[in-house]
């Protein structure tokens, strides 16, 4: 037999016998483009008058693939100024050229009314609990992302949740790159660890969550900090608006640990 006829049926037996399996696999992909622009004048700032303006984009796709109870969940971020000039007061919070701003793998079992049980490892961003201390900006033109392990819990609208995270900093970090739209990709904060414990119950007419937060930093290199080593402890007790109802969100936190006062003042706070 000829190699090259060899090689096709290769080829046509390695297809049907990978066919149930692209078969099984799901793919999903999406896309979001935001245009923000805003303008001053007379008076730009204290004690500086004229004008300044100022536009943002910040373009999102998303895209994933699900095997059975296994998925990976890749996203791309870019945002970028335009119209700024040397004293418009913008940062790495506003650019963020092609940064993979989620790029993750994950296992989810059960759905519906059974019990759901959901893992994820790699970079991220997150909504924990209230939202309150921890969770991914809906205005900033750049979000903040993290990398490490979360996990989720859910059965009869009780939910438990747990992570261990490493903030991402965002780069760009030079304001010559920022106004340049420069790309430059997050490194890993390796020094500064997040983690966090929290459960959530659903009741008659409300909802009540408990949780922990805990905040670990030190310096990096090149780069001080607070030193904070935190601990938060919140409650919230909430009630989701209803016509003809009263409606609460009490949201209560206490916060212990000691920080330095800023980056460059060594005194030390007791919180």
């Amino acid at each position: 037999m000829k190699p090259s006829r060899m090689l096709l049926i290769a080829l046509v037996s390695a297809l049907c016998a990978a066919a149930p399996l692209v078969n099984a696999i799901t793919a999903d992909l999406s896309g979001r483009l935001r245009f923000k622009a805003e303008g001053v004048s007379d008076t730009v700032a204290a004690g500086r008058e004229g004008s300044d303006q100022l536009a943002l984009t910040r373009l999102m796709v998303k895209g994933g693939l699900v095997h059975k109870d296994w998925g990976a969940t890749v996203e791309l971020l870019d945002a970028r100024s335009w119209l700024d000039d040397a004293t418009t007061p913008i940062g790495n919070s506003d650019v963020n050229t092609l940064e993979p701003l989620q790029a993750y793998i994950s296992w989810r079992r059960g759905q519906g009314g059974s019990a759901v049980h959901h893992f994820k490892a790699g970079r991220m961003t997150v909504d924990f609990m209230s939202r309150r201390l921890l969770s991914r900006s809906n205005d900033s033109n750049v979000p903040h992302s993290f990398i490490g392990v979360h996990g989720l819990q859910r059965n009869s609208g009780r939910t438990l949740e747990a992570f261990f995270l490493y903030p991402m900093r965002r780069r760009p970090t030079t304001r010559n790159a920022i106004d340049n739209n420069e790309r430059s990709l997050d490194k890993a904060l390796d020094h500064t660890q997040i983690w966090g414990l929290g459960l959530s119950q659903v009741l008659a007419t409300s909802t009540l969550r408990g949780y922990l937060l805990g905040i670990d930093e030190d310096d990096e290199q090149g780069s001080d900090t607070r030193q904070r080593d935190l601990v938060n402890i919140g409650l919230q007790w909430l009630r989701a608006p209803e016509t003809g109802e009263i409606d609460h969100d009490i949201d209560v936190v206490y916060q212990h640990g000691q920080s330095k006062l800023s980056s460059s003042d060594p005194s030390q706070l007791d919180h």
